[in-house]
């Protein structure tokens, strides 16, 4: 009996880490995404300003 409620401790605590670090990967990928954007944005405004001149 304790032995069953070790093991499913155990495992939800698992499944707890796999959720944390999914969602850590998942904010890791968004910010990604957004220094890209944020990155294409500001190479869109040098090339707008090299076109103007």
């Amino acid at each position: 009996m304790c032995l069953l409620n070790v093991e499913i401790t155990t495992r939800s605590q698992t499944h707890k880490d796999n959720y944390t670090l999914r969602n850590t990967q998942i904010t890791t990928h968004s910010q990604i995404h957004r220094h890209n954007y944020t990155l294409s944005n500001t190479q869109r405004l040098h090339t707008l300003k090299h076109t103007q001149r």
